[in-house]
Parts: structure tokens; C-alpha cells; sequence
């Protein structure tokens, strides 16, 4: 089956999701830097290991480019992001992931010495596959976001990429799959971190000129 050319749809999982956190802010967010499936973020694997489970790898390397991660209004060019392997357990329909943790840098960082601008670590991630038309990677089990760039203080952290430009294996779906992605994170600040993003805006009025 081909679906290399699916419109980016949504599933209705990934609007439950966010559904359950509309009080939250959007933490960080990016657009998919893919322009086709020629350069995947994601690969779900269901070759490997026994049946009924396989491998869900992903990441966008510092050599490519177009991965701009808006975090908390600001924008910053050029980044990208890494994830451990992650064991999947279910079909090509629906599944769960083991524990995971996915990391953003800022363009040139040195992942051995430099903070990540994001950091997001979570107990489990559910993929779903609606009707070849869309699918989606994505968890409030447990997320927690940190990082250089992320305010302190957040709670009901959760976050979900929405997949495009399907690619099956070896080109048969039951193998798998590659995709593209966009990426949202939400969470509620905490009243502290409130406080402080409140505070550095009145700061900021007040040496507005006149």
C-alpha cells in the first residue's frame, strides 16, 4: 500500500490529547523541517525482535537544517534533537513505547557539555496509525519538561508529534514505517513560574521608552 503522499491529518487521539490540557501553554513547537518522506525524523521498525513488537528510533541530526523549535514565543533556527530506542509493543495500527527521552540542542551544540534548550523524559508514548491517513507519537505518562530554555516551575506536561509522508518498509506497511513530523508540548506553569514570567514582562514595559 502507498501513502507516500497523506495530508497531514491529525488524529483524533492526538486532539484528545490536548482536549484534556486546555488550560496549558504551548512549552515548545515546531513545524515539519521535511519537505517529503526522503528525510525521515522517525522509524517505526516491526521487523526486529519477537512478534508484536519492534523499534521506534528517531532523531534530526545538527548537519540538517529547517528544525525551527519555537519555545515559549522565541524562536531558535537550525536545531535538532535526539531519542533513545525505544521498544514498541503492539501492530501497525496502535501500540505502547518503553520509557524514553528525547533531548533538543541548539544548532552546533556539543551534546556531551551543552544544556539542552529542551529535555523531555516519559514513562510511556502511545503511536497510532487512523485509517492510513494520519498518525501520531504521543504521552502525558508521566512527561516531564526541562531544560535551559523552559521555565521552571511546569505541571500536566505532555507532548505529541503528529506524523506525515509515510514511507512503509521495505514497501510493505506491515514492516513499518518512516515518517515526517511536527512537534507541540504543553504544560501549566506553576505559580512561581508565573510569578517570574510576569515579573520580567513588567521590568520589560518599564524601560520601554516613552
Amino acid at each position: 500500500m502507498k501513502f507516500q503522499h497523506l495530508t497531514r491529518v491529525a488524529t483524533a487521539s492526538f486532539a484528545l490529547l490536548f482536549a484534556a490540557s486546555a488550560f496549558a501553554d504551548t512549552i515548545a513547537t515546531f513545524a515539519d523541517p521535511a519537505q517529503t518522506g526522503n528525510t525521515p525524523l522517525f522509524t517505526l521498525d516491526l521487523t526486529v525482535g519477537n512478534p508484536g513488537d519492534g523499534l521506534l528510533t528517531g532523531g534530526w541530526s545538527d548537519d540538517q537544517t529547517g528544525l525551527d523549535l519555537e519555545i515559549q514565543g522565541v524562536c531558535h533556527c537550525d536545531t535538532w534533537f535526539v531519542m533513545n530506542e525505544l521498544t514498541y509493543t503492539g501492530d501497525v495500527t496502535s501500540g505502547q513505547t518503553s520509557p524514553g527521552e528525547l533531548e533538543f540542542f541548539a544548532d552546533g551544540a556539543d551534546p556531551l557539555g551543552d544544556e539542552p534548550l529542551v529535555r523531555i523524559t516519559f514513562s510511556s508514548a502511545s503511536v497510532s496509525l487512523v485509517g492510513f491517513g494520519g498518525s501520531d507519537f504521543y504521552s502525558l505518562d508521566n512527561v516531564q519538561i526541562t531544560g535551559s530554555a523552559v521555565p521552571a516551575a511546569l505541571s500536566n506536561e505532555a507532548f505529541a508529534f503528529s506524523f506525515a509522508n509515510h514511507v512503509p518498509l521495505g514497501g510493505d506497511v506491515l514492516n513499518g514505517y518512516t515518517v515526517t513530523a511536527a512537534f507541540t508540548s504543553s504544560a501549566i506553569p506553576e505559580p512561581a513560574g508565573v510569578g517570574l514570567l510576569a515579573t520580567g514582562s513588567a521590568m520589560l514595559l518599564r524601560r520601554r521608552p516613552i
